[in-house]
């Protein structure tokens, strides 16, 4: 995949999720290519733009009128770290959710349930560029909402989830990714104070 096919396939997912995730079910696409094509650019947005907004712009304390920089170092260490924990937390919770489909009826894919989550979270990370302005990183919030849905609809397509039993798995699903970014956010927050 170039980078016209990932920024179409971008598209489609943001535009169409719908359409796109039966596409993306079929593409063939091995974890390895998934990772390689499309994970690996997208991943470094919510790291770089935290990097950015942290140690460049700086970021003003609540109730005070002074502005705060995470020293260019410990910036660029966060900046890594929360990259490749983003994409090691993105293959943890699709191992989870395929470890978990039987119970859903559904298909113990890995490749598939890696999909899902790595292309579920595009809008999330593509907002996650608004942390170039601290002040505006809040409302990166709005694309991970986003991207829930996203993810909601792509279950039972992905894991091919009964039909009864899909709206509790995307639930847990959504559950399972939640807490793989919160444990990620509370890795590099640790490693960084």
């Amino acid at each position: 995949m170039n980078l016209n096919e990932m920024i179409d396939r971008a598209q489609k997912v943001l535009s169409g999720p719908k359409q796109v995730w039966p596409a993306i079910k079929m593409d063939g696409e091995s974890a390895t290519e998934v990772y390689r094509n499309y994970l690996i650019y997208l991943a470094i947005i919510p790291a770089l733009a935290t990097f950015i907004g942290e140690s460049m712009v700086g970021y003003a304390v609540p109730f005070e009128s002074k502005v705060l920089y995470v020293p260019l170092g410990r910036g660029l260490l966060g900046m890594v770290l929360r990259y490749l924990l983003i994409l090691a937390g993105v293959y943890a919770a699709a191992w989870l959710i395929a470890a978990i489909a039987p119970k859903f009826e559904g298909s113990r894919d890995v490749t598939s349930a890696l999909k899902l989550v790595g292309y579920s979270a595009t809008a999330g990370w593509l907002a996650s560029a608004l942390y170039i302005i601290p002040r505006l990183g809040d409302l990166s919030v709005f694309g991970y909402v986003y991207s829930a849905y996203v993810l909601f609809i792509g279950v039972p397509i992905m894991m091919e989830s009964s039909e009864e039993k899909s709206t509790s798995y995307a639930i847990v699903s959504l559950a399972i990714t939640l807490v793989s970014m919160i444990i990620v956010s509370m890795i590099v927050n640790a490693v960084l104070r």
